[in-house]
């Protein structure tokens, strides 16, 4: 997905001043790259201490960024007021980044993925599928459906709302702390993805990115500058 690809572009450009952490023994592998931690109910009862230690302590001599790249954060209810609670009057030095695909080209995607897991062992096709979350929509009645109805948080349908998603962000959080990237650009794109962050996040972290070079007419890119990222 281009959560997974922007991530491993950031960790990979960046070795020596992102890091993305680690997973406990008893964790999944998956870990490393998406802590879960505000989006499961297991961050009200572990202790804050748990979710930072996942990373390193940061070195005296220089600077270093943790990300944790949980596409889970957005679609999750709870998972707003969590992180808001964590971060304070800090909220200001977050820096989050949403990737957004097209609500119908993610929708036919969430099927077709869910049916290969053998999750919709009922629904036969992607209209049927598509009705009848449409169906329930309707019947929740006026106002914001995102967070208020029952319905499976993994529904595509429902995943698609972003509007109502980030305006549940934006209570905790600013807005000029948001970087939102299309997913046609983070797949497509990756050095254009790149000067996005750039542009929102490095600025205020006194953080600069050693941009990969613009592709050649041919489609090769030349060689990469600055080994890693610097800190200003």
């Amino acid at each position: 997905c281009a959560t997974t690809l922007l991530h491993r572009l950031v960790v990979k450009t960046c070795p020596q001043s992102v890091t993305q952490g680690r997973a406990f023994r008893d964790e999944s592998w998956f870990r490393v790259k998406e802590k879960h931690y505000y989006d499961r109910d297991e961050s009200e009862t572990n202790d804050l201490k748990t979710y930072v230690s996942h990373f390193p302590r940061c070195p005296r001599s220089r600077k270093v960024l943790g990300i944790d790249s949980t596409q889970a954060y957005l679609k999750t209810p709870a998972a707003a007021p969590r992180a808001a609670a964590t971060f304070g009057v800090n909220g200001d030095a977050a820096r989050l980044v949403v990737v957004l695909r097209d609500p119908s080209a993610r929708l036919l995607s969430n099927y077709h993925h869910r049916r290969k897991s053998g999750e919709l062992v009922n629904e036969s096709t992607f209209e049927g599928y598509a009705l009848r979350q449409l169906d329930e929509a309707a019947a929740c009645g006026d106002g914001p459906l995102w967070g208020r109805c029952g319905f499976r948080p993994t529904d595509g349908l429902w995943v698609g709302l972003y509007a109502e998603q980030l305006a549940h962000w934006l209570v905790g959080f600013a807005a000029p702390s948001f970087t939102l990237l299309p997913f046609s650009e983070v797949t497509g794109n990756q050095t254009r993805a790149l000067r996005a962050l750039l542009a929102t996040h490095a600025a205020f972290l006194h953080f600069s990115f050693p941009l990969p070079p613009p592709r050649a007419p041919g489609g090769s890119a030349a060689s990469a500058g600055s080994p890693d990222c610097a800190w200003r």
